[in-house]
């Protein structure tokens, strides 16, 4: 063998292991760019479930604040119908004929001769001078009495006598005013 064909034969051995390594290369770089298009596709799997997890939980939090809402609106709403009602219920007792004997029946019975009587100014001016007691100064009430007796403060206001009956008569009254078949959630 001469030169050349040495020479020939170190090329050629050279060339044929380029392409070894080329091709050894390119099926490493190949499982890589699999590899890496497989990791891809899982965190794109797995970020999309995340993604949809927690979408589904802000929205039911969002559906759950607005329920939580919508049920502070309506009950708010009912609250002010109801003293609505009791507003209504006020003004109709204030406007009876008959509100003049009450009022003269409670200070007769419950202030005595050392009892003093507070009304509201409207009431002080139409029932004081007719009343047997002794009237003291107007009160900040919408009607009724205020009956002080030594230390013993007794109240027949209308306000705190509605006050008592609002809270035994309002779930009865919102039965009424707001049947069971109009709940909605």
């Amino acid at each position: 063998m001469g030169t050349t064909e040495l020479l020939d034969k170190i090329r050629d051995d050279g060339r044929r292991r380029v392409a070894e390594i080329e091709a050894d290369r390119d099926q490493k770089v190949g499982e890589i760019l699999e590899r890496q298009s497989s990791e891809v596709a899982e965190l794109e799997r797995a970020w999309r479930g995340r993604t949809e997890h927690e979408t589904r939980l802000i929205m039911e939090r969002a559906r759950s604040r607005t329920r939580l809402e919508r049920r502070k609106a309506l009950l708010g709403a009912r609250w002010q119908v109801i003293g609505r009602v009791f507003d209504m219920a006020r003004d109709r007792l204030l406007a009876d004929g008959r509100y003049g004997e009450l009022i003269r029946e409670l200070a007769a019975r419950y202030a005595g001769k050392d009892g003093v009587v507070r009304m509201s100014p409207a009431d002080t001016a139409r029932f004081g001078k007719s009343l047997k007691v002794k009237i003291g100064e107007p009160a900040e009430i919408d009607g009724g009495l205020i009956v002080e007796t030594g230390r013993q403060v007794l109240d027949f206001s209308l306000q705190e006598s509605l006050a008592v009956i609002r809270d035994e008569l309002a779930p009865e009254l919102a039965g009424l005013v707001f049947p069971a078949s109009q709940e909605t959630d």
